[in-house]
């Protein structure tokens, strides 16, 4: 899953650290991130540039969640609700009884449970590593990292612009 990474990053002079926050959104997740993190200067570039390395780690929220099993959960619910239509086929034909509708209207409300139960927010974590280089008035963070949210895990690529520090 491709996805794009929004917000701001604040650079501490006095003590090196890193402080960021923003939105995330990837195919159809999305949701917000922030992390702490240090950086240290570790040289000059040839036209004069500070540059260094950098690391950080934080939390990550999700619009949805997978619990694990979710497969088997579905097969399950698919195969309750035949069974109860079934059954409640055969009750009314035979006996025209408010108990067979009343099953069937119990095993749709379990069934749109269990759909929104897979629906809920999910937290997880980050965490990346990287380098950066002033250029101009902005500093440029090249980073790689990686996500845990919830059961999935996933890989973190690419720069980011944030103003230099003063």
């Amino acid at each position: 899953m491709k996805g794009r990474w929004d917000g701001k990053g604040s650079w501490h002079l006095d003590d090196g650290t890193w402080i960021g926050r923003g939105t995330w959104e990837g195919g159809q997740l999305f949701g917000n991130w922030d992390g702490k993190g240090t950086w240290a200067s570790t040289g000059k570039t040839p036209l004069g540039n500070n540059y260094g390395d950098w690391q950080c780690d934080g939390k990550i929220e999700s619009s949805v969640s997978f619990p694990p099993y979710v497969g088997i959960m579905v097969f399950i619910t698919g195969a309750s609700v035949t069974a109860a239509f079934s059954m409640i086929s055969y009750f009314v034909a035979q006996f025209r009884d408010i108990i067979s509708i009343s099953i069937g209207l119990i095993i749709f409300t379990i069934t749109l449970i269990l759909y929104w139960y897979t629906r809920s927010s999910n937290e997880g974590v980050w965490s990346a590593t990287g380098t950066w280089e002033d250029i101009g008035e902005f500093r440029i963070l090249d980073l790689n990292g990686k996500i845990k949210l919830g059961h999935h895990d996933a890989v973190i690529q690419g720069k980011m612009k944030d103003p230099k520090p003063k």
